[in-house]
């Protein structure tokens, strides 16, 4: 989705616009997002005209078949007359467990844009990856002196 970090593996791929499940569906997340067949609400997300090559790089992304399986849908793209069309998305059956939170409005964009306790805690995981890094890089340079 526009604004995320695996959105530049879209990049020469066209955007039709954003789009609303026709069918309910369940969002959890914990740093990434996923999407269960359990009914709960219909998600907000983002449609894409994709080549072969691209899908099959997207597919490796998700751990499709064996974390996410790819299954065709239909979404409503209100910017373009409402029209229903078919589209991949990613689902997950995995059990949702205390470390998932529920993302009840269906709108991952919201809910870890406009969450101040998640934007600290993201904050917190990427400074932490970083001070990992740093650390490592300095141990790295030390052995080599």
């Amino acid at each position: 989705m526009t604004g995320f970090e695996n959105n530049y593996l879209l990049s020469n791929s066209k955007l039709i616009g954003k789009a609303f499940t026709c069918g309910k569906f369940k969002m959890v997340a914990r740093f990434i997002p996923f999407l269960t067949k359990e009914p709960l609400t219909h998600i907000l997300g983002e449609v894409y005209e994709v080549d072969d090559q691209c899908l099959k790089i997207i597919d490796d992304l998700e751990g499709h078949p064996n974390y996410y399986k790819r299954e065709l849908i239909p979404v409503e793209i209100p910017g373009n007359n409402f029209e229903v069309i078919n589209a991949w998305v990613y689902l997950n059956e995995e059990k949702s467990s205390p470390r998932y939170t529920l993302v009840e409005s269906g709108n991952y964009y919201e809910y870890r844009f406009n969450n101040e306790k998640l934007k600290s805690e993201f904050a917190q995981h990427w400074f932490k990856e970083k001070k990992e890094a740093i650390k490592a890089a300095e141990t790295e340079r030390s052995k080599n002196n």
